[in-house]
């Protein structure tokens, strides 16, 4: 399964809380993997339902969802990703789940899509929203069930089948602070308990891979933009508080979370791997 073959597809997954997570934490990445020829899919946990709209013209609830899942599908065209799946998890909510049951979801689509690299956001959940904290702890747990296990049987799951490598979105140390300050004031977004506001984001020794997406800027600003929905104005770069988005155009940083070693500050995401072509 892990023997070199000229001529093989990298496949990457992306798993990611809600639409537009996927775009200022790796879309400049996604776009140059796209381009090299990687196969990348994403699957979205919730509609993004919950949150609110910016738009002149706001809907809310499911109508909300709809829309937003139309700018996810949008933004995947952009960076040349595979239409989405969603997992239907209610925004706000991820944390109430069935844990075994969402577990089991994602340990079947990985055993399908058979990914030799799996994305997600890390374990500070980028600015403690608890919606990406639940779901990281779901992601680790799939990657490392979906290798097997007579919990997870192949009848029911698939073929087992074992991600070569699982990274973290990561983001300077104190980067997202503003946003925390923004959500945990706002009456209309989840509260941050038990997060230390001053431990958010990666310390620059925790860096794995450093994945430099200048030539990708624009393509990543494009489908920031395709979240209109979540965007004062229209303005991509209205997407977070003053300066965070410009500080995302340059490179995109990555942890390791689990499977196979990465070298201090790799330049590409399957750096050391070895990938068979019918594996």
């Amino acid at each position: 399964m892990n023997e070199p073959h000229a001529g093989s597809t990298l496949r990457v997954l992306g798993i990611f809380p809600h639409p537009d997570d996927e775009a200022y934490s790796c879309g400049g990445t996604f776009a140059r993997l796209s381009d090299e020829g990687a196969q990348i899919e994403i699957v979205c946990a919730t509609r993004g339902e919950g949150g609110r709209d910016r738009r002149t013209q706001p809907v809310a609830g499911e109508a909300l969802g709809r829309v937003r899942e139309e700018e996810l599908r949008a933004a995947c065209r952009v960076l040349g990703v595979a239409p989405p799946r969603f997992l239907d998890l209610p925004d706000g909510g991820v944390a109430t789940c069935d844990f075994p049951t969402i577990v089991g979801r994602l340990v079947a689509i990985m055993r399908e899509l058979r990914p030799h690299i799996v994305v997600t956001l890390g374990p500070d959940g980028v600015y403690g929203h608890p919606d990406h904290l639940a779901l990281y702890r779901l992601v680790i747990a799939a990657f490392g069930a979906a290798g097997g296990g007579e919990r997870f049987p192949e009848e029911r799951f698939g073929p087992a089948w074992q991600p070569h490598r699982l990274v973290c979105a990561a983001f300077p140390r104190g980067l997202f602070r503003p946003q925390y300050d923004r959500m945990n004031v706002s009456p209309d977004s989840p509260t941050m308990r038990g997060i230390d506001p001053d431990k958010l984001g990666t310390e620059p020794g925790e860096i794995a891979a450093a994945i430099d997406i200048r030539p990708y800027a624009e393509r990543k600003l494009q489908a920031i933009a395709c979240h209109r929905s979540q965007l004062p104005d229209g303005d991509p770069y209205q997407l977070f508080p003053e300066d965070i988005v410009q500080r995302l155009l340059a490179f995109e940083l990555f942890t390791l979370a689990a499977g196979v070693p990465l070298e201090r500050r790799a330049q590409r995401l399957d750096e050391g791997l070895r990938i068979a072509a019918d594996a």
